[in-house]
C-alpha cells in the first residue's frame, strides 16, 4: 500500500469520480496524509459527495478557469451576471475565448473561395488572447496546454481555484 511504501504522493490518473471517491475514502482510512492529486473529470459532484471528509485537500488540474478570479474576465463575468443572474457556469469564459478565435480567425480569412476552409485552417495559425488566456496551437494542430490548466483543491467541502498551474 501507499502507507507502508511511505509514498508522499497518490496521483489518479481516472475518470470516474466514483472511482475517485473510493480511492480518497480508502487512503483516508488506511490514514494517508500524503498529497493526493487527480484530473478534471474526476472533480464532480460524485467525488465530493462519495468522498465526504476524504476529499479534503485533493487537488486537480482543469482546463477550465473560474472567471471570477481573473481579473481579464472581470467585464465577462459582470456581463454575465447581468444577463443570467448567477456566475458563469463553468467553461462559459472558455467558450467565449473560442468564439473570440473564431472570429479572429474568420476576420483574417479571405472571403473568396471555400470559406469554411479558409476559416479552418486560420484557426491553427491564430493566436487568439483570450480573458482566460491565449488561445493558440502546437504546429501539431493541438491546443497549446501551458497556459490553460488551473489548479483547484478541495477546502471545506468545495473545489477553490487555485490559480495557473504554472504560477501555484
Amino acid at each position: 500500500t501507499v502507507v507502508a511504501g511511505r509514498a508522499d504522493a497518490v496521483v489518479l490518473a481516472s475518470t470516474s469520480p466514483t472511482r475517485g471517491a473510493r480511492c480518497a475514502v480508502a487512503l483516508a482510512a488506511a490514514g494517508f496524509t500524503g498529497s493526493r492529486v487527480s484530473t478534471g473529470p474526476v472533480l464532480a459532484p460524485a467525488f465530493l459527495s462519495g468522498a465526504g471528509q476524504a476529499a479534503e485537500g485533493w487537488v486537480f488540474a482543469q482546463a477550465y478557469t473560474d472567471p471570477a478570479a481573473v481579473p481579464a474576465a472581470k467585464a465577462f463575468t459582470a456581463a454575465y451576471r447581468k444577463r443570467f443572474g448567477s456566475a458563469p457556469a463553468r467553461w462559459a469564459a472558455e467558450a467565449y475565448d473560442a468564439v473570440g478565435l473564431t472570429a479572429d480567425a474568420a476576420r483574417a480569412t479571405s472571403a473568396t473561395g471555400a470559406e469554411r476552409e479558409g476559416i479552418a485552417q486560420r484557426l491553427f495559425r491564430t493566436t487568439h488572447p483570450g480573458i482566460t488566456r491565449t488561445v493558440s496551437f502546437y504546429a501539431n494542430r493541438q491546443v497549446r496546454y501551458e497556459t490553460g490548466i488551473y489548479l483547484y483543491r478541495v477546502e471545506h467541502g468545495r473545489a477553490r481555484f487555485l490559480g495557473p498551474y504554472t504560477k501555484v
